[in-house]
Formats: structure tokens, sequence, C-alpha cells
């Protein structure tokens, strides 16, 4: 979706609304991330004396595999969007810690600006639920879906690096 500002400027004094249906089935570089419907949104777009201004917010419903388990799941993602759109030349001289949009020939393009900050606020590690219990480390059994028959100290002794195990006996208290 691309709206050219200044046809918007002429024909809305003050402001512009803006309903936001877009639809993406994945995105290039969020690998384990796939869009399952439209992606949904409302904004505004304000032109004042002080500058123009996108304020937008969005629903995406994603699917995901959780990073300690495995398994696929789906969850919904809010974006909020809030710039202030300037033009590359007053990019600039502007200080960079300032929420801005970068648009030139005064076209921004809605689409690339929801990938940028889906893809930001897409998690790094996924996760199904806060506690899931993800996989053991011995013998690979999903705990979401089971106990394994691993005792903890089975599960330790597996996991330690012989080369480091003189180590250990360090550890040992008195």
């Amino acid at each position: 979706m691309r709206i050219n500002l200044r046809n918007a400027k002429e024909e809305n004094d003050q402001y512009m609304d803006i309903d936001l249906s877009m639809d993406l089935k994945s995105i290039e570089g969020v690998h384990s991330l796939k869009i399952k419907e439209p992606i949904q949104g409302k904004g505004r777009i304000y032109f004042t004396q002080d500058g123009t201004f996108l304020n937008l917010e969005a629903q995406v419903l994603v699917e995901s595999i959780c990073g300690r388990c495995l398994n696929d799941f789906e969850e919904t993602l809010q974006l909020k969007l809030n710039y202030e759109i300037v033009s590359s030349k007053r990019a600039l001289e502007m200080d960079m810690e300032e929420d801005i949009l970068v648009v030139d020939q005064d076209v921004i393009d809605l689409e690339k600006v929801i990938i940028e900050e889906l893809i930001m606020k897409a998690p790094m590690k996924p996760l199904c639920k806060e506690d899931c219990k993800g996989i053991c480390n011995s013998c690979g059994q999903n705990l979401e879906e089971g106990s394994c028959n691993c005792t903890p100290h089975e599960e330790v002794q597996e996991t330690i690096d012989p080369r480091l195990a003189k180590l250990k006996g360090l550890l040992k208290e008195d």
C-alpha cells in the first residue's frame, strides 16, 4: 500500500485515515515466522505545521516454532507505529534517536514499513508458553508431551565435557 503524501495533504487538510488490510504469507529474514491471516490495522496520518506524523496500530496472527520444544504455535503480534515523516534531506539534520520515517518523493510504502516493524517485533526465541519445559538433553523427549525416564543426575553426567570433568571435583563442598 503506497500513499502519496502530497496528494493526501491536498485532499485532506488536517489528517488522513488509514484502513489497512495486507495479505502477506511470510517474510524474508524471519525464518520461522509465517503469517496466517491478512494484517489488519487502522491509523491516521496527521498534517500539522510542525510536520507530518503517522500513527498506526495493526494485529498480525503468525505461526512460529517454539525455541524450546520445537512445536508449532500461533500468536498475535501487536504493532504500534508512531513516526514523524521526514524527507531524506531533513533526516540528516535531525537527531537519530527520534522515531522518524524517511520518505523520498513524498511517497510512503506502508507494506515496507509494516514488514520492518514486524521483523523488529518478532521474538528472537519464540516460546509457545513462558514456562515451556523444552526437550530433554539426554533422550530428546519433548517434556511438554510427557516426562522421560532420565534422572537429573544422568542428564548432568552426559552433558559434562570429559575434558572439564576434573573441574567438577573443585565444586564439591566440604
